[in-house]
C-alpha cells in the first residue's frame, strides 16, 4: 500500500484540478481532499477491481477531476495484488489535457501500424498457407490483445463491467503471445533441419505457456510463476536457437536475431517498470509497443 501527498498544488480556482494516473492495471486508488481547516474529504474510488462505469471520467487510464482552493491538498492511496508503479500528473486543465492528447495520438499511431502488421501476415497466411505467416498472426494478435489489456482499452470498451475478466485476462494474452513466438521462432528458422534433437526439446518448450491457461483457474500466483518460467525459456532458449542456427550460416537467424533483440528490450523495461525498478514513465508504460 502506497499514501502519497501532493502539496503545492498549481490551483486555478476558475478552473477544474486534474489527476491523472497512467498505470491503468492499479486494483484500486482512493483520493482524498485535505482542507486547510483539517476537514478530510473522500472524493474518488477507482481502480480495474471495480466496474468500469464508475470511474468519473472515461477514460482508458484514471483522469480524476477536482474542484480545489489554493489551500487545499491532495491524499492518495493506492492498493493491491498488482505491481504498485504509480506515475502522477496533475494541474489545470491546460497543462493537463494539451500532453495527454499528445500522448494519445503517439498510442495510435503504433496501434495503428501493429495493427497493419496483423492484417498483412493474415492475409498472406491465407493467400499462401505457409505456417510462417500463421504463427506471426498469433504472436502479434497475443501482443496486440495485451497491450489493449495494458493500457486500459479493453477495460474501456470490451469487458467494461467485469472486473473479473479484467484481472486474468492479461495471462490469456501472455500465453498467446508466447505460444506464437515459440511457434515462430522454430518455423522461421527451420530448426527441424539444423538439429532433430533441439527441435524436439524446444518443440516441448513451447508447450509450455499453454500451462498459464490452466493455472488462471487454480490460483493467480501459480499463473505468475508460469509467466516468469516461459518468459525465462524464451530468454535463454530463443538465442539458443539463433546462435546453433547461426553457426548453419543462416542469414535468417541474424536477421531474426535484429528483430529479437528489440523485442526482448520491450520485455525487460516493461518488467523492470511493473517491478518498480525503474520509473514509470510513458515510453516504458508502452514499451512493448515501440
Amino acid at each position: 500500500m502506497y499514501w502519497i501527498l501532493l502539496d503545492e498544488l498549481d490551483v486555478d480556482e476558475k478552473d477544474q484540478f486534474w489527476l491523472f494516473i497512467e498505470n491503468s492495471s492499479l486494483d484500486n486508488i482512493e483520493a482524498y481532499t485535505l482542507k486547510n481547516n483539517g476537514e478530510i474529504i473522500k472524493e474518488h474510488y477507482v481502480g480495474d477491481s471495480l466496474p468500469y462505469s464508475q470511474r468519473p471520467i472515461e477514460h482508458r487510464a484514471f483522469l480524476l477531476p477536482f474542484n480545489l482552493e489554493k489551500t487545499d491538498r491532495l491524499l492518495i492511496r493506492v492498493w493491491g495484488d498488482t505491481p504498485l508503479t504509480v506515475s502522477l500528473k496533475y494541474g489545470p486543465s491546460n497543462k493537463i489535457f494539451p500532453e495527454i492528447a499528445k500522448n494519445e495520438s503517439i498510442l495510435k499511431i503504433v496501434f495503428g501500424v501493429m495493427l497493419s502488421l496483423l492484417l498483412y501476415n493474415l492475409i498472406m497466411f491465407l493467400v499462401t498457407r505457409l505456417p510462417d505467416y500463421f504463427w506471426y498472426v498469433i504472436y502479434m494478435g497475443g501482443i496486440i490483445l495485451f497491450v489493449v489489456f495494458l493500457n486500459g482499452t479493453g477495460f474501456q470498451y470490451i469487458w467494461s463491467n467485469s472486473p473479473k475478466i479484467q484481472n486474468s485476462i492479461a495471462f490469456l494474452f501472455i500465453c498467446m503471445f508466447q505460444f506464437g513466438a515459440f511457434g515462430f521462432t522454430r518455423q522461421f528458422l527451420n530448426l527441424k533441419s539444423v538439429s532433430k534433437p533441439f527441435d524436439r526439446f524446444y518443440q516441448y518448450a513451447s508447450y509450455v505457456p499453454l500451462l498459464m491457461v490452466v493455472a488462471i483457474f487454480i490460483h493467480k500466483d501459480l499463473a505468475l510463476k508460469i509467466v516468469s518460467l516461459t518468459t525465462l525459456l524464451l530468454f535463454v532458449i530463443v538465442p539458443a536457437a539463433i546462435i546453433l542456427t547461426s553457426i548453419r550460416k543462416s542469414k535468417e537467424a541474424l536477421v531474426f536475431l535484429i528483430s529479437w533483440m528489440f523485442m526482448v528490450s520491450g520485455m525487460l523495461i516493461l518488467n523492470l517498470m511493473l517491478n518498480g525498478r525503474i520509473e514509470l514513465t510513458f515510453f516504458n508504460a508502452h514499451a512493448l509497443e515501440f
